[in-house]
């Protein structure tokens, strides 16, 4: 066993120092900006009207969009709310980063296949709420606009699934 140096006792110290800190910071809540909550209730008491039992996908970005963390606070309280409602939420995120590698990176003819898991996850859900907060809305500038267009192609199904939820009245408020 090798000794330890005095770097990796340093390291050993700065460790059980963060470990401390991690445990306060537990301790206590972060305040969320009441504005914040406020355009959660709006959103899913009053734009969908979320009923109890309800399957709910919160999209934060999504496959043709990205969703960067600013989103993400109000995400989580729209979680929230739709969990003291009763209903089942779950939150799905596309960073806007990762959508920018699967248009880069992506075989040509894998752009237009439509994701079979999102859309039977779209088909599942009662009510989908999609947050788009991009902190770059630049992140596709680079990106063949052809290759963009396979995939909005790609996403189209999933595109008529949402809209005919809404159509038949599946998503409509009050």
């Amino acid at each position: 066993m090798a000794k330890p140096t005095k770097d990796s006792s340093d390291l050993t110290f700065l460790g059980t120092k963060l470990q401390k800190m991690h445990k306060q910071i537990l301790g206590w809540r972060w305040e969320m900006d009441p504005r914040v909550v406020e355009h959660a209730k709006w959103l899913v008491n009053y734009c969908t009207s979320v009923k109890r039992g309800e399957q709910v996908l919160i999209r934060l970005g999504g496959a043709d969009f990205g969703g960067d963390p600013e989103g993400l606070e109000l995400a989580t309280e729209v979680y929230k709310e739709v969990s003291r409602l009763g209903a089942n939420p779950l939150i799905l995120v596309f960073p806007g980063e990762a959508i920018r590698g699967q248009l880069e990176l992506t075989p040509e003819e894998d752009l237009t296949l439509t994701p079979r898991n999102y859309y039977e996850l779209v088909k599942l859900s009662d009510v989908i709420i999609a947050i788009h907060a991009d902190s770059n809305t630049r992140f596709l500038e680079h990106i063949d606009p052809k290759r963009i267009g396979k995939r909005f192609q790609a996403l189209a199904p999933l595109q008529q699934q949402q809209l005919k939820k809404t159509m038949d009245g599946d998503h409509s408020p009050h």
